[in-house]
């Protein structure tokens, strides 16, 4: 048997994706993949840069897995993983002394060699190369996160250069799997019992793969809206998929959506800024007027949809008018039932590859002292949403599926609670006894306890409590 190996996880679903396939790698390798730090022979950070606490977070638990060793006589071989090893690169070594391992976004399957190299004596270990071709994306069901939903990446990487955003440096150029292999592991998912899959990448509707091996039986508009009918013909019992950009957010995704039940009532759709000149500034490509016409497609489905977004105020330059452009646009967007929006404040970061970065690199800073009551301000429109939302719905049953009583698996320094995965946002956490996410106890009709991987029905009487009180 050769050395341990702990890998935690920081960041987005292609992060846990990644670590979900370094995981194979590894265990086929040899490796004996272990849930404690404590005693691992190797721990592994798999890195998120996208902001900067999440960058930062890595160097204190860096420090953390030292401190608990202190006294032991054993220090583990330390590696980063990820965004933030393949912006920063080399340097990290010197930021951090005790790291002996560096490997970046498109190295996943060589790192089996890279910590052999490592526990070998090789100093200063590095990968940041790009994939080599006839990689494929295998992983096992051992290592997956949970066993009844599945994250199935499509497309890797972004073209979209915004002005705001480091993903093209740190994932590379958009690179998209055939549909013949993204259905083929789809059905081998359904085979393993699982009940969800959620079909991920930067940018899902930029799917643009070389070939249409595997879409040819299959209409569509786009290469996404095809790749959709394929997957949910199947028989998956339910399908999400995300994020969306909304310029090439195309009106044949809602009508896929309409067509098929098993794909999920939610859009992720975000907006960024409600001013045309922030988002000219921003490079999204889009304008107000363009989005809000992706909105009233949502809005004009058959079914009900849920719409999430995000959001970013105090963007350099932002005026007290256009950020009352942003609160209108939300206000717009409350009459399509929006039922999250990811409100994040703009600061400048530093580091070598900040230069890239336009808008951080631009002369106008709008002043902290401005975001904070720009960022408090948006969530205040929450009740009125949120009761917004509610209308029509206070009859209604939502359908969860427990994913797991105890997320332990997710985040061991976190209590047991239930994941219960809906049809309507991408996960809702509670606990047997109360909704976590409302301030209503569980209803007599509500189960004391669901089983994990079996569907239940949430009450009306919860459902609405749940969604004033999110």
């Amino acid at each position: 048997m050769r050395a341990s190996v702990y890998i935690e996880t920081l960041g987005c679903q292609m992060n846990v994706a990644d670590t979900e396939r370094a995981a194979t790698r590894l265990r086929a390798a040899g490796y004996d993949l272990t849930e404690s730090e404590e005693t691992a022979d190797v721990v592994l950070f798999n890195t998120c840069s996208v902001r900067a606490k999440a960058a930062q977070k890595v160097f204190t638990r860096i420090n953390d897995v030292r401190r608990g060793r202190i006294g032991t006589g054993r220090q583990p071989l330390l590696g980063l993983l990820g965004c933030v090893a393949q912006l920063e690169g080399a340097s990290l070594f010197d930021q951090e002394p005790a790291l002996s391992l560096v490997a970046g976004t498109r190295a996943t399957d060589r790192l089996p060699a890279l910590i052999e190299r490592a526990l070998e004596g090789e100093g200063r270990t590095i990968d940041l190369g790009e994939r080599v071709e006839g990689e494929t994306w295998d992983v096992a069901m051992q290592e997956r996160h949970s066993p009844y939903v599945a994250f199935v990446p499509i497309i890797e990487g972004c073209n979209k250069f915004c002005s705001y955003c480091i993903v093209p440096f740190s994932r590379g150029r958009e690179r998209s799997r055939t549909a013949l292999e993204i259905v083929e592991e789809v059905r081998r998912l359904c085979a393993e019992g699982y009940r969800e899959v959620q079909l991920i990448g930067q940018n899902v509707n930029s799917y643009r793969p070389r070939t249409d091996d595997g879409l040819r039986e299959f209409r569509g508009a786009t290469p996404f809206s095809r790749l959709l009918r394929a997957v949910a013909a199947t028989g998956m019992e339910r399908i999400k998929f995300t994020t969306s950009f909304p310029r090439d957010f195309h009106t044949d995704i809602v009508t896929a959506l309409d067509e098929l039940e098993n794909l999920c009532d939610w859009v992720h759709l975000p907006v960024q800024s409600g001013s045309d000149r922030v988002l000219k500034a921003m490079r999204r490509g889009y304008r107000v007027a363009d989005y809000l016409k992706r909105v009233e497609a949502i809005r004009g489905a058959r079914r009900r949809l849920a719409l999430t977004s995000d959001i970013i105020v105090g963007f350099p330059g932002e005026t007290a008018e256009e950020f009352e452009d942003t609160m209108r646009l939300v206000e717009q967007c409350q009459r399509i039932a929006a039922t999250r929006i990811s409100i994040t404040a703009n600061h400048a970061r530093s580091g070598q590859w900040t230069w890239k970065i336009s808008a951080i690199a631009a002369a106008i800073s709008t002043p902290i002292t401005v975001n904070a009551p720009r960022n408090a301000a948006v969530p205040s429109q929450r009740p009125r949403r949120y009761a917004a939302r509610s209308t029509g719905r206070e009859s209604t049953f939502t359908m969860v599926l427990p994913e797991t009583s105890d997320d332990t698996a997710i985040d061991p320094r976190k209590s047991a609670r239930q994941v219960r995965m809906n049809r309507h946002t991408p996960r809702v956490f509670a606990t047997n006894e109360a909704c976590a996410w409302c301030t209503a106890s569980v209803s007599p009709a509500m189960p004391a306890a669901m089983t994990p991987g079996s569907e239940a029905t949430i009450p009306p009487m919860l459902t609405t409590t749940a969604m004033m009180k999110k």
